[in-house]
């Protein structure tokens, strides 16, 4: 039986998100509306936390064509896959989402989606 594309690409993508010895690391999605879990509270509360697997990219660079100065700006972008946060939240990404990464707080800037069932989200580092 043939796979499309589409469904290898998929097939590769998950397989490199669940690879404990790959690139791909635990993150933490905080849907909008939603703050860290405070050690104190008790675990049996609704989770607004939600655990997620992706690729985390810290040193990505953008450069602004076509000005007159050259701007490169470095952002971090997540990869992840779009049914694995369709699963969770039952939507798209928006800028009110924010992931934890490395300890970190992050706000999603811009979801891309690349056009084979993933999204770069690239992200702001949240106040």
């Amino acid at each position: 039986m043939s796979q499309s594309m589409l469904e290898m690409f998929d097939a590769d993508f998950t397989e490199i998100l669940h690879d404990e010895t790959g690139p791909a690391e635990d993150v933490m999605l905080l849907p909008s509306g939603s703050e860290p879990r405070d050690d104190s509270e008790p675990e049996n509360e609704t989770p607004r936390e939600l655990p997620l697997r992706g690729v985390f990219d810290l040193a990505t660079q953008e450069a602004a064509p076509g000005s007159r100065v050259p701007v490169i700006s470095r952002r971090p972008v997540l990869a992840l896959r779009h049914a694995d946060i369709y699963r969770l939240i039952g939507r798209g990404l928006t800028k009110r989402d924010r992931f934890v990464v490395r300890g970190r707080t992050y706000r999603v800037e811009t979801p891309e989606p690349d056009g084979i069932g993933g999204v770069a989200v690239k992200l702001l580092e949240a106040e």
